[in-house]
Order: C-alpha cells, then structure tokens, then sequence
C-alpha cells in the first residue's frame, strides 16, 4: 500500500513538473468596444469614435497594447476609461491617443502603469491615472 501510494505521488510530481506550460492569450482589438474579461489585448489598427467612449475597461488585470496605433476622437468622452468604477491591476501601452476629453480616464482605478503613450490635443484631463500610478517614460500630453 505504501508503494502505491508513493507510485501515485511521484506520478502526480512528476506530470505537474513536466506539464506543458499554456502561454497567454492576446486578444485583438480592431473597433472599439467593451472589455470585459480579464487579459492582455493588441490594438491590430487604428480606432476612431464619434462621440462615445472608446476603450471601457469593465474588469481588474488588464493589458492594453496599442501597438503604435492611434485611437482618435471627437473631443468628447474618453480613449480609454474604468467609467468611474475601481478597477485594479490596469497597463495600458505604446501608442497615442489623439482628440478626446479625456486620453485615459481611470481616476477610480489604482495599480495603474502607463508605458510609452502620447495623449494629445486634449479638452480635459490628458492622462487620470488613479491611486498607486506608475508613468514610465516616455508619457507625454498635452491640452489644446
């Protein structure tokens, strides 16, 4: 019994150790739109919104990439936003956001680290990083 019992053990050590690793998903983002699960996320081309908001982060952990693009407005609303609801553990990456409101608007939310984003030709806030923020250079905005 106690061989069994070793055999089972040393199996399941064995099969964690050796089990394949499942690498992150990255989802594509092309048109604006809702988050809504936890993830990382790439920008695959430029966004463009009318008037409303354009990036609604809904969840905790996530990553936005935006891959060099430019997400565009009409000087309403914001590129990318937490709608005033706390969320935690946000990334938001590597591109510019042209003509909005708001740039980033996660006043809310805390953990937040913004790496290499442009907020440009702003009505309002360029940038609202909330509580426990992190600018890593270069982050620039600026109002019009």
């Amino acid at each position: 019994m106690k061989k069994a019992r070793i055999a089972v053990i040393s199996l399941v050590f064995a099969l964690g150790v050796y089990a394949p690793r499942v690498s992150a998903q990255v989802t594509d983002i092309s048109k604006c739109e809702n988050i809504a699960l936890p993830g990382s996320y790439l920008l695959t081309s430029n966004l463009t919104s009318t008037g409303a908001n354009c990036l609604v982060i809904l969840v905790n952990h996530v990553t936005i990439n935006l891959n060099g693009f430019t997400i565009s407005g009409a000087h309403t609303s914001a590129a990318i936003t937490d709608l005033g609801a706390a969320r935690a553990v946000i990334t938001i990456e590597h591109g510019v956001l042209y003509n909005f409101k708001t740039g980033i608007g996660l006043a809310a939310s805390n953990t937040i680290k913004i790496v290499d984003v442009r907020a440009i030709n702003m009505s309002a806030d360029g940038i609202d990083g909330g509580q426990h923020r992190r600018f890593i250079q270069p982050v620039h905005w600026q109002r019009r």
